[in-house]
């Protein structure tokens, strides 16, 4: 596809897709293989108690727990964790890119009590999205028709929520990875890599006989799925010809599947994320991270806008995408990348 081979130079170099480089890794040292084993012993374990505990407050502890733990195997001791839903967009917002405004409701708190600050957070839309604090894939996320309601719907739930301005992607739900060698931490060097996938929600077009529930019936996808999509369903006969989006619950959509972005909204992004990214290492971390993923959007106006900044977790969508050559190579030799960019982050922090 012609948006794989679209190049950007930054810092004098043009950037790659991970599949068009040639990298072979070093001879690991016992010290390293022994300090990478220790982590990943440790995240198996977290993922285990966040997949099967069935109490809500030792599942966030866990997701937490596994989110620094993934962040410091991939960035290092140096940086703080970033927290990826509320202070990262505050940032982003302080350094004068596009996000949602959130107002965090605490477990101890009543959202009733920031009335004020969830009722002024859009004075152009009633609209409010919820979203809680330490989740992902889109679960507990809720689009409320006003500040009263997602009030109401956050108090019910016991847990840490953001109440958010309601800002979609009208023209593209994307993830963003930037990676950099080993060498351009050592060196001080941008990034040499970048992903960018473009994310699909699922759709469905009517044919003037069958209701929306009828229509996600008849879609190629598991049972699953189907009914997590039917959730939102109602009985509406779509005419003929009509387009019906399945998932409007938040600012990103959930279940997707991908491609690779045209060279247009290509080129857009990746100008305003070098930008983006130069700023945030100078003004918030004030050191270099060695991977750097976030879930971005184009609005209806073309703006780029911040969601979350995400763990690298790419693979589900890149690596089975027409154009990508040599899958099963690439996703080794990223994946093998990104622990040794984690080695010299580490090696760059100890004193």
């Amino acid at each position: 596809m012609p948006g794989v081979r679209l190049q950007i130079v930054v810092g004098g170099r043009a950037m790659k897709w991970p599949h068009e480089i040639v990298w072979k890794s070093p001879r690991p040292k016992a010290g390293e293989l022994e300090e990478n084993g220790r982590l990943l012993r440790r995240a198996i374990l977290l993922l285990v108690c966040l997949h099967f505990s069935r109490n809500t407050r030792k599942k966030e502890e866990c997701s937490w727990d596994y989110t620094k733990l993934f962040f410091e195997m991939c960035n290092g001791p140096a940086i703080p964790v970033i927290e990826g839903k509320y202070k990262f967009t505050k940032d982003v917002i302080e350094l004068g890119y596009l996000a949602p405004k959130s107002v965090l409701v605490r477990r101890d708190q009543s959202a009733r009590s920031q009335w004020s600050e969830i009722e002024s957070l859009d004075a152009s839309s009633s609209q409010r999205l919820c979203k809680p604090l330490r989740s992902s894939g889109g679960r507990g996320i809720y689009l409320a028709p006003s500040s009263s309601a997602a009030i109401e719907f956050c108090d019910h739930t016991g847990v840490p929520y953001l109440i958010q301005t309601a800002v979609p992607p009208v023209q593209g739900d994307f993830r963003y990875v930037f990676q950099r060698t080993p060498e351009d931490l050592r060196r001080g060097l941008p990034p040499s890599l970048r992903i960018v996938v473009e994310r699909i929600g699922p759709r469905v077009q009517g044919d003037g006989r069958r209701s929306v529930e009828q229509l996600i019936d008849s879609l190629p996808r598991s049972k699953k799925d189907k009914a997590r999509l039917k959730i939102a369903a109602q009985d509406y006969i779509p005419a003929k010809g009509e387009v019906v989006e399945l998932v409007g619950s938040g600012n990103l959509t959930y279940p997707k599947w991908a491609r690779i972005p045209n060279a247009e909204k290509l080129d857009r992004l990746d100008s305003v994320l070098t930008r983006f990214l130069a700023d945030y290492e100078r003004y918030v971390l004030r050191n270099s991270l060695a991977v750097f993923c976030a879930d971005i959007g184009l609005t209806s106006h073309g703006d780029v806008v911040f969601y979350e900044f995400q763990l690298p977790f790419v693979s589900p969508y890149f690596y089975n995408l027409d154009g990508v050559s040599n899958r099963k190579a690439t996703r080794k030799r990223l994946w093998r990348l990104m622990q040794e960019s984690g080695i010299a982050a580490r090696e760059l922090a100890a004193p």
